[in-house]
């Protein structure tokens, strides 16, 4: 096989994962952008624990992979794993942290009605809903001069209403 050939072949994996990759973003002003990044979830490697249901057909509910609690699922493994979220604020690049949070957004995009910005002075506050149609939560994050962090990561329902009833057109 030839050089272009081989090169082609070990090329393959990458240019897949690229292809799955689905991204969505938000502006925050002309200059500023929230993006969201979703790959396939794989259960390889990863280890799960379940809890019994009380129904007689005997299925059981997944509440962690690798001893994480799980949002994002009912109880099942997930399609999806939020992969990357980043925030250009200031001119400043930041990374938020995601883990833990599977099954984002349905379709190819996270409407932007579920996300909800803050500005005040230097800090920006983010606060998103998210969703594939079950196992909906909420994440929030602030960044505040050097630092970004996640302030909140909850499936608490009455948390997640709260929020549209907060935000209820979306910002």
């Amino acid at each position: 096989m030839s050089r272009i050939g081989i090169g082609f072949l070990l090329a393959l994996p990458a240019l897949s994962s690229q292809a799955q990759t689905q991204r969505t973003s938000v502006a925050i002003d002309k200059k500023d952008r929230l993006t969201f990044e979703r790959v396939p979830f794989s259960a390889t490697g990863k280890t799960f624990k379940y809890v019994a249901n009380k129904q007689p057909n005997g299925t059981k509910t997944l509440i962690a992979i690798n001893g994480k609690p799980v949002f994002g699922t009912d109880g099942e493994l997930p399609k999806y794993t939020l992969n990357k979220a980043s925030v250009l604020f200031k001119r400043h690049s930041y990374l938020l942290p995601v883990s833990g949070m599977y099954n984002p957004w349905f379709g190819q995009k996270l409407d932007k009605q579920f996300v909800q910005l803050k500005k005040a002075g230097d800090t920006l506050t983010i606060q998103a809903v998210f969703s594939d149609g079950a196992g909906s939560y909420l994440a929030e994050w602030k960044i505040d001069g050097d630092s970004a962090k996640r302030t909140l990561l909850t499936a608490d329902d009455a948390v997640v209403t709260g929020f549209f009833q907060s935000n209820p057109g979306g910002e």
